[in-house]
This record gives structure tokens, C-alpha cells and sequence, in this order.
């Protein structure tokens, strides 16, 4: 009997779920489901996967999808990438996050503003909430992006020698220091995804997008048009409110020689040049908004992983080179912010490939559509 060789001080049992699991770090797989719901996956919104947490005695116990249940995940490590904004917002954010998940915080300061931090004015219990508070200054460069590959590469550690697994057991959700409200959004036909929401994605071994689609938009996008994105000149949009209700504040113009001041005509001579990389299928996902959660071990997996290439660290390094120029909005931040989900989601199968075609061409879309707000099926 099952029951009989599992040491009763390490059982760990869900009421929620009526499960009995057996609580042991690192000893989790993510397994393909049999029937994910694709009309949710291409939205980004649900996971291919179920959770196995696995036994030396062989015993296995599957989780399905969209339970809130979280049997591999202590703790959740959230990245600010801080430059001066009011950060009490964070106490609301957090509040649907399961209690039974240890919170860490790190703030990197990137304008010299840490003095600024006054964590007791988060709302509700946040400060009570996290185990550990970290605020490290960092150099002002290249948007949130660059304090997100920093903390990968160097408080983490991957873009070193692969990282430590010993934290294969942990979220990390990366975010900007702006409150997440209509005033600071920008995407029509999205809406922000809670971090609760997004940590329960990851949970399951999946790229988690800080935003989600309406109206059946997906994320996925054909690389054949986004390869050829670029921007020739970027306005930086403050937090105000034009007459028509829109979000209309406006900074000045950065022109194409100090905006694009390597002259990239395209996504993809980014991507050759600056990073030796290509997009991996012709359907990859793309996650607008500045905010995503990925599994740490994905990251530590990536990082250690083989290619014709070179290793995912190398990678990642040459993600930090590209950014480090400047602390002015650049072109690479844009093209950096269209590649993150391709690099840490899985890709997607030959079938599910098939079924998101089907879905383009009865909603008479051939991929031809506008590029920035992606496919509708």
C-alpha cells in the first residue's frame, strides 16, 4: 500500500483539493496535459501542463490545471526595477497571493532614488508579508529590462556558471515600480494579469505575461511580420489624461540617431547582430507591458542549456551588453521586450501549431495584422 512506505512526518495534506502530497524540494516535474484548453493557451492564460511531484518509491501525483494549489513552490522572489515611483501599490498587489507562499522583494534602484523607499508605507500588511526586503542601486540603463537581466545574471547568478538549483523551488516575477492602473497602461485590448494570476501560471512551468488579451486577441505572433518590427523615432508617455479620456501625456520625441543609435532596421538584424539569435518557430509569443513571472528553475535551465549558439548565459550576457548603452528610452529595450517570452516559453507543438492556423484562417486573418497588438482567432 502506498500509504504505508511515506513517512507520515512529511505528509503535507490539501483540503482544498482532497489530495495527500508528499512535500520534498526539487523533486517536481511538469508533464504534458492530454486536453489543454488552446483556446486559453494562445491567450496565454493556461498551462500546457500538469504538475507531477515525484517519489523514489515511483509514486506519482498529478495536479490538473486551475486548481489554486501551488505542491513545487515555497517561495516568490518579486524584482522592481525602482526608479522614483510610489511603491505603497505593492501592498494591494499582493494580497491574492496564497499565504502559504513565502514573499522576498527585491528593489533595484536605478536613479538614485533608494532613499526614497519607505517600505512601511505599503498598503495593508506588505511589509509583514515578506521574509526579506533587498534595495540594491543599479546603473541607469537600458529601461526595466536592464534591471531584469541584471538580476538574472548577477543576483542570481545565472549568467555565470548556470545559477543554483537550489532555488528550483521558487517564482520570479519581475515588474516595474508604476502602479498597475489604466493611467500607466498602454495596450489596447489588454488588461493587467494580478500577480496571483501570474504566479499560478508559472507554478505550472510556464512564461508568465503580466498582461492578458481581450476580446480574442492572442499573443502569439507571426515571426515572418515581427521580425520586420522596428521604431524609428519613441515618445515616452507620461501618466496623464487627454481630453478624449485617453492616455495622452507625452514626452519629447528621441529621433532615430539617438534612439536607434546602431541603426537596426529590424527586429531580426537586432536579434543577428546583438544577439546571435533567432526566433525558434514561425508562432512565438510576445509579452507586452514590462511585467512576467517564469519559474526560477526554467531560468537556471535555460541558462545551463546548449546550443548551436552557444549557452543560454551567453545569451543572456549579450541581452545585458545590448541594453547597457544608454539611460534614454532605446530601440533595444523595444526589441529586448519582444523577446523574452520566445526565449522562456516552451515552444509549441507541431499539432498546436495546426490548430492555431485553423483558428487564423476561419476569422479570415492570414497573419497580416497590425503587429503590435498581435492575432485574433
Amino acid at each position: 500500500m502506498i500509504m504505508s512506505m511515506i513517512d507520515s512526518a512529511s505528509l503535507f495534506f490539501s483540503s482544498h483539493i482532497g489530495l495527500s502530497v508528499l512535500k520534498r524540494k526539487n523533486r517536481c516535474a511538469w508533464v504534458p496535459a492530454q486536453k489543454p484548453n488552446l483556446g486559453s493557451l494562445f491567450s496565454g492564460d493556461a498551462s500546457r501542463y500538469i504538475t507531477h511531484e515525484l517519489e523514489q518509491n515511483q509514486y506519482t501525483l498529478a495536479i490538473e490545471p486551475d486548481t489554486d494549489y501551488f505542491p513545487c513552490i515555497d517561495t516568490v522572489e518579486i524584482v522592481v526595477a525602482y526608479c522614483n515611483a510610489d511603491l505603497s501599490w505593492i501592498g494591494h498587489a499582493i494580497e491574492d497571493i496564497p499565504l502559504s507562499l513565502k514573499l522576498r522583494l527585491t528593489i533595484l534602484s536605478k536613479c538614485g532614488n533608494e532613499n526614497n523607499i519607505t517600505i512601511s508605507s505599503f498598503d495593508g500588511n506588505a511589509s509583514n508579508r515578506f521574509e526579506k526586503i533587498d534595495t540594491i542601486p543599479l546603473a541607469n540603463a537600458g529601461g526595466c529590462d536592464y534591471a531584469y537581466i541584471y538580476y538574472m545574471n548577477y543576483i542570481l547568478g545565472v549568467g555565470n556558471e548556470g545559477g543554483s538549483l537550489s532555488q528550483a523551488s521558487s517564482i520570479l516575477l519581475f515588474t516595474k515600480d508604476t502602479i498597475r492602473d489604466y493611467l500607466h497602461f498602454h495596450f489596447p485590448g489588454h488588461g493587467y494579469r494580478s500577480f496571483g494570476r501570474m504566479i499560478e501560471i508559472a507554478s505550472r512551468g510556464e512564461f508568465a505575461c503580466g498582461i492578458y488579451q481581450k476580446s480574442g486577441i492572442t499573443w502569439y505572433h507571426n515571426t515572418e511580420i515581427l521580425n520586420k518590427f522596428i521604431l524609428r523615432k519613441y515618445t515616452r508617455v507620461s501618466a496623464t489624461l487627454g481630453e478624449d479620456g485617453n492616455n495622452a501625456g507625452k514626452g519629447s520625441d528621441l529621433e532615430d540617431d539617438e534612439f536607434n543609435a546602431y541603426g537596426y532596421q529590424s527586429l531580426m538584424e537586432f536579434h543577428s547582430r546583438a544577439l546571435n539569435y533567432s526566433f525558434p518557430q514561425k508562432y512565438v509569443p510576445v509579452c507586452f507591458g514590462g511585467s512576467f513571472a517564469i519559474p526560477t528553475k526554467k531560468l537556471v535551465d535555460f541558462a545551463s542549456r546548449k546550443s548551436p549558439s552557444g549557452y543560454g548565459r551567453e545569451l543572456l550576457q549579450r541581452i545585458e551588453n545590448s541594453l547597457a548603452r544608454d539611460s534614454k528610452p532605446t530601440a533595444e529595450e523595444h526589441f529586448v521586450e519582444r523577446t523574452w517570452a520566445s526565449i522562456f516559453s516552451e515552444p509549441l507543438t507541431q499539432d498546436q501549431i495546426a490548430q492555431l492556423e485553423t483558428w487564423f484562417k476561419c476569422n479570415h486573418w492570414e497573419g497580416q495584422i497590425e503587429l503590435k497588438h498581435g492575432f485574433q482567432f
